[in-house]
């Protein structure tokens, strides 16, 4: 289980089951030339390249799960995160994909869902 600490906008999430941090290079044209030889212009990359955040989490319950999906639900949002290229917690402004929750348990009125999953893209 990954021990990690996310924040979205101030929310504190569940700590994820698992959790991924992409560095993702921005190229404005790549490719190869009539000879072979290949060439890129890279726009951004290193410590300036944008984020992806892989997160997957742990059964959580019907209150658990609904306080992550609002805490995601907007058009754009701030999320702290450890990054692994910097070597400390980062602040980044992202969106996030599409978001997926199976139910994974039900008793009576008491659900739980497992393996919510969703990426966070950074801008």
């Amino acid at each position: 289980m990954a021990v990690v600490t996310l924040t979205v906008n101030g929310t504190e999430l569940p700590e994820p089951q698992e959790f991924s941090v992409s560095v993702q290079d921005v190229d404005y044209e790549s490719g190869r030339n009539q000879t072979g030889y290949m060439f890129r212009d890279r726009v951004r990359g290193g410590a300036n390249a944008p984020r992806k955040l892989e997160c997957k989490f742990p059964p959580l319950t019907m209150s658990e799960v609904s306080t992550v999906l609002q805490a995601v639900n907007g058009a754009s949002m701030y999320v702290t995160y450890p990054d692994p290229y910097t070597g400390s917690f980062r602040t980044g402004q992202f969106y996030v994909g599409d978001r997926k929750a199976p139910l994974y348990w039900r008793n009576g009125n008491d659900y739980l869902w497992k393996d919510l999953a969703f990426n966070f893209i950074e801008y």
